[in-house]
């Protein structure tokens, strides 16, 4: 009997080890990346503690791999990105905390064959403010304490997900510096305060931003007393930079220009938001000094400090073509104390071909243009620039702001200007003793002014092409209307299209003719009198 239970016990025994059993996994951190990093195929990451990957080296190696935070990490060296590494915040906070005592430095280094792909997977909020030494200016972000709401004067700004703060460097890139490849698809880099470029990201690799933030970081002056911050309170870039969306808000350049972004480089924006970002001399939303390519989303509420600054929303001394989006936007629109351009001081070239400029205000004796102060060289062909103030000179447009003594030519042949208002001259375009303006087609309606509701021009105001084709039309019209010329009848008489006959071949002919005429016998215009216009012309250029 007991020998039959044993063998009893040992088949069920056996049966039991053939049942599947379950093994604890090793704990780890993985998701589909094809979203948030581009990849094709989930990925695991492994844990990553702050720790140095390469005792062999200097400062914190990140080297490659897929990490993620497990809890909020604190550095008190520069972390450098070695080979290609994807680091997942998690919602923790990598915080780079170091003496004041000792050297500056930044948080993160991407070098020239590094690349660097943030994400983030949670959605907890950090609450908080931007604050700086007034409420109307943005700098540092400032979590809430608990208890604690925001300030009168002061909207929450919540950052969702985690950060990379803590950054203080007296060179190029406080929070990240990248010279190789950096996309960012989530999280936060937030208070890091450069005494050079780029506050929050300094890039002269490749960047592309797809969303997260970059918030509350400044660019600020040096030690030396009289010296300035060198711009780019948010990003600066000298390489190139793309935003596919996310958000750039709350930076502030505080001695120069570039609060949101500041560019050397070719910036496209295709989405996304640039939004209460500041700045103390020019370009509180963008400051573009090379290729500017505005298609799609939005710069806001961007504020300048100084009274003799220009371009609140985007100032350019390059070449700057918007073909979508909106600078401004109805009560959120960009904001200066400074000489002009609410919305565009442009010093450059500006192609306006889509998009619109509007709700953006002038709100000091200055140049004027609540929507665009162009002091270079504009061209209008499509787009909408609306519903702008100014308590100067032109509620849209001011052409013929003072930039290196230059003529300023201001071309419109499409879109809109309509709906600005100035309480002095020219709600729609005023054009000042050292401006062109060439309007060859568009429409400028229903703007408001002193003097010149439309349009105010001391300088030069051509409307030929226009004037030549009311012309032309009109005596068209009286031409067919003289010849018996019936729109409705299926067949015209015989006068009638003898009539047509000479319009289209007798008149063009005398037209020619009595030119000729002129240009020889009244205006004398020998080749010897050519040669010397041409001079002259030659002359003027010089």
């Amino acid at each position: 009997m007991k020998k039959r239970l044993f063998c009893l016990f040992l088949a069920l025994a056996m049966m039991a080890a053939l049942l599947p059993t379950t093994v604890a996994a090793e704990e780890g951190h993985s998701h589909d990346l094809s979203v948030e990093c581009g990849d094709d195929d989930p990925i695991t990451f492994v844990e990553w503690d702050g720790s140095d990957m390469d005792d062999e080296t200097d400062g914190i190696q990140l080297t490659e791999g897929s990490y993620y935070l497990a809890d909020d990490v604190t550095v008190n060296d520069m972390i450098t990105v070695v080979g290609q590494v994807d680091l997942c915040l998690n919602g923790k906070i990598l915080r780079l905390q170091k003496p004041y005592t000792e050297d500056y430095i930044r948080v993160i280094m991407i070098e020239s064959d590094g690349e660097l792909n943030l994400c983030e997977c949670q959605t907890n909020v950090y609450q908080g403010y931007f604050h700086g030494e007034n409420p109307n200016v943005t700098g540092a972000w400032k979590e809430l304490e608990a208890g604690e709401s925001v300030p009168s004067g002061h909207s929450a700004a919540d950052l969702i997900g985690g950060i990379i703060m803590g950054g203080i460097f007296d060179s190029n890139g406080a929070g990240v510096y990248n010279g190789g490849t950096f996309r960012m698809y989530g999280g936060n880099i937030a208070n890091n305060n450069t005494f050079g470029f780029g506050g929050g990201v300094y890039n002269e690799g490749e960047f592309d931003m797809y969303g997260g933030s970059i918030s509350g970081n400044t660019a600020r002056p040096s030690n030396a007393e009289g010296a300035f911050g060198k711009g780019g309170g948010g990003v600066y870039n000298t390489g190139t930079f793309t935003m596919h969306g996310g958000l750039i808000a709350g930076n502030n350049s505080r001695g120069c220009g570039g609060g949101g972004v500041y560019n050397t480089g070719t910036f496209t924006f295709k989405d996304g938001s640039i939004d209460d970002n500041s700045a103390g001399e020019f370009g509180a939303g963008v400051a573009n000094d090379n290729v500017f390519k505005m298609k799609g989303g939005t710069i806001t509420r961007s504020l300048l400090t100084n009274i003799t600054s220009n371009g609140s929303g985007v100032y350019n001394s390059g070449t700057f073509t918007m073909t979508g989006g909106t600078i401004g936007g109805e009560g959120c629109g960009n904001n200066t104390r400074g000489n002009g351009g609410g919305g565009v001081y442009n010093a450059g070239t500006f192609h306006l071909d889509g998009g619109s400029i509007t709700y953006n205000a002038i709100n000091t004796q200055g140049n004027g243009g609540g929507g665009v102060c162009n002091a270079g060289t504009a061209v209008m062909t499509d787009g909408t620039i609306s519903h702008n103030t100014s308590t100067s000179s032109a509620g849209g447009v001011y052409n013929g702001g003072v930039y290196n003594g230059e003529t300023a030519v201001f071309r419109l042949e499409g879109g809109t200007i309509s709906h600005n208002e100035t309480t002095y001259s020219g709600g729609g375009v005023y054009t000042s003793t050292r401006g062109e303006f060439h309007m060859t087609g568009g429409e400028i309606s229903e703007n408001k002014g002193q003097k010149g509701g439309g349009v105010l021009a001391y300088g030069t105001f051509n409307l030929s092409r226009r004037v030549g084709q009311t012309i032309g039309q009109g005596f068209a019209l009286y031409a067919l209307g003289w010849i018996g010329y019936q729109g409705t009848a299926e067949v015209q008489t015989a006068g009638t299209i003898f009539g047509l006959k000479v319009i289209c071949v007798l008149v063009p002919a005398l037209f020619i003719l009595g030119s000729w005429a002129a240009f020889k016998y009244v205006w004398n215009i020998t080749p010897e009198v050519q040669a010397k216009i041409a001079a002259w012309k030659q002359e003027q250029k010089v």
